[in-house]
C-alpha cells in the first residue's frame, strides 16, 4: 500500500490490513510520534509491485511541522510518479524555498 502521508497509526492499520509487517522505524526529527507522518517507505510502493505476505515494510517520519505533505502528494500524483524516491523531498524542499 502507498503510506506516504499517513500517521504512524495509520501505516500500521494499512499494513496489517495488507499482511505486511513494519521494519525498521526512522524518526528524522526526533521520536514523537504525535507530529510525524510518512515521506518514504521501502520497498518503495510501485503499482506493479508485488510483495509477499509478512515482508517487512520500513517507515521514514518527518513531523508534519516542518514538512508540507499535501504539497509532497500533489506533486506525486501531478507528475504521474508510481514509485515514491527518496530524492523527492529535496526537490520538493527546493521548490518551497526551504
Amino acid at each position: 500500500p502507498l503510506l506516504i502521508g499517513l500517521t504512524r497509526k495509520q501505516a500500521i492499520s494499512e499494513l496489517h490490513l495488507a499482511s505486511l509487517n513494519i521494519g525498521e522505524e526512522h524518526f528524522e526529527e526526533g521520536d514523537d510520534t504525535t507530529t510525524v507522518r510518512i515521506y518514504r517507505q521501502t520497498p518503495n510502493y510501485s503499482e506493479e509491485a508485488n510483495v509477499k505476505m509478512g515482508q517487512s515494510i520500513d517507515l521514514y517520519y518527518k513531523s508534519n511541522e516542518n514538512f508540507d505533505f499535501e504539497q509532497y502528494i500533489k506533486t506525486i500524483k501531478a507528475s504521474g510518479i508510481t514509485t515514491i524516491v527518496e530524492d523527492s523531498t529535496e526537490t520538493i524542499n527546493q521548490d518551497q524555498g526551504k
